[in-house]
């Protein structure tokens, strides 16, 4: 019997004081979108695969048709997997009602952050500081409805922001623009790369409001732009490119970054993403 209630202490002291992660794989998710064409027709079968990854966490990806933040939540019960996140786009932003009904989806997946991953703009123009101007209102709007409703908003950058504005970016723009307390960052490695910013100094100089990261590499050998865009091929796993990922991780913990989501578009999911996990296994956390 003592050796039973011993047992059952140690059991019930792991479940609350679990182990300190040892290397960056412990503490990796991914994003549900580097599953995206398996998500489409089995959100089930979508979930199980990070789960095999021997994965805890996942930022959900709102596929629209019949992938319901419902049927989500069934499959992440299902496995023991978390939400960090639940995508918004830039319309349900500005809309009341679907604004409403992103939030109640997220608190259905149990995910502390809504995350927009694009700002609407024309392509051809390129992102201009109109453009910045009008996302700074409909973000502070939406990011302090959110806030009030006990949830987090969150902007995923995808690198055109860093067009040159003034005497900085118009990221910049857009950061002192925004309510600190309403409006937080989810840094891209790719995209903050391929648009010209390196990504420990993104996190150096707006880490305080930076509490999701997406990790990604670039294939070697390329260069970048500030359209926001890029062949999925240029998305290689991690340690394999050419962005200083290591370098990246190290000033992530300092700036106290929470979520490290792997993203992965390439058309090799999940042979890629284990070897990511493989890589993010030899940097100590």
């Amino acid at each position: 019997m003592k050796k039973f209630l011993f047992a059952t202490g140690l059991l019930a002291a792991f479940a609350f004081n679990p182990p300190a992660p040892k290397t960056f794989r412990d503490v990796a998710g991914v994003e549900l979108y580097s599953f995206r064409e398996t998500l489409k027709t089995d959100v089930d079968k979508a979930v199980k695969m990070a789960k095999d990854l021997g994965l805890t966490e996942v930022e959900c990806f709102n596929a629209g048709g019949n992938v319901t933040a419902a049927k989500l939540r069934q499959a992440l019960d299902k496995y023991g997997l978390k939400a960090t996140g639940w995508s918004a786009d830039f319309a349900t932003l500005q809309n009341p009602d679907k604004l409403r009904q992103a939030i109640a989806d997220a608190k259905t997946l149990g995910a502390p952050y809504v995350v927009t991953f694009w700002i609407d703009h024309d392509k051809n123009k390129g992102f201009t500081v109109a453009d910045a101007a009008k996302a700074a209102e409909v973000f502070n709007q939406a990011g302090k409805t959110i806030r009030a409703a006990g949830l987090q908003f969150a902007y995923h950058v995808h690198g055109y922001e860093f067009q040159r504005y003034q005497n900085g970016t118009l990221f910049d723009y857009l950061y002192q623009n925004t309510d600190k307390q309403a409006v937080m960052f989810e840094l891209d490695t790719f995209w903050s790369w391929w648009g010209g910013q390196d990504p420990v100094a993104f996190l150096r100089n707006y880490g305080s409001r930076t509490p999701l990261m997406h990790l990604k590499d670039c294939v070697k050998g390329v260069t970048g732009n500030k359209t926001g865009a890029a062949p999925v091929e240029y998305d290689v796993p991690l340690g394999t490119g050419q962005i200083p990922i290591a370098a990246v991780l190290r000033e992530a913990k300092k700036q106290g970054v929470r979520h490290y989501i792997i993203e992965d578009e390439s058309a090799n999911v999940p042979g890629s993403i284990g070897k990511s996990l493989a890589y993010l296994e030899t940097i100590p956390y």
